[in-house]
């Protein structure tokens, strides 16, 4: 969805990687897809990084790659590799602490109950801190002891579409 020009990250597995000879400089490149469990997009690596990165593109592990949209009329934009790193070596960086902040008069029981269950199923070194509201009476900050979350992406539109757009505050 992104344009063409513009950097991004993708996780997936290279599949169909086959390095080839240009015709121009006589230099090696690569290309083949990369595969996730949402489709394909096609993948190069141009001659400028392909030396650097030749034995990483044989691997048929799930990898991250970075790189550069590369857009030509009438076909589907390419990923020109610049960088790749195995996936079980990315450290992922989760907050060190949430907030998660709610307004009494539309906060249910079972809104409430939804946010715990989310909660639970997602234990990690996340502190969390509940900022309830009730407008125009008082503000209340309170930090459960017990509870600490894998606050990732995934995690806070999760908490968002049971409590609205903004209700998590990513703080460290």
């Amino acid at each position: 969805q992104r344009d063409p020009g513009a950097e991004i990250a993708i996780a997936g597995v290279l599949v169909g990687m086959r390095a080839a000879k240009s015709r121009r400089n006589d230099k090696m490149y690569a290309q083949g897809q990369i595969e996730d469990a949402t489709g394909k997009m096609e993948v190069i690596c141009f001659a400028r990084d392909y030396e650097r990165l030749a034995e990483q593109l044989k691997t048929e592990a799930p990898v991250l790659l970075r790189g550069v949209l590369i857009g030509e009329e009438d076909s589907a934009p390419k990923l020109a590799i610049e960088a790749l790193q195995p996936l079980d070596e990315v450290e992922i960086k989760l907050p060190r602490a949430v907030r998660i902040r709610a307004s009494l008069e539309s906060l249910s029981e079972e809104r409430m109950k939804a946010v715990r269950q989310r909660m639970d199923a997602a234990p990690g070194p996340g502190k969390v801190m509940i900022h309830l509201k009730k407008a125009d009476f008082f503000e209340v900050v309170i930090e459960p002891r017990a509870a600490s979350v894998a606050a990732d992406r995934g995690w806070i539109e999760s908490v968002e579409e049971i409590l609205g757009r903004g209700s998590v505050q990513v703080l460290a």
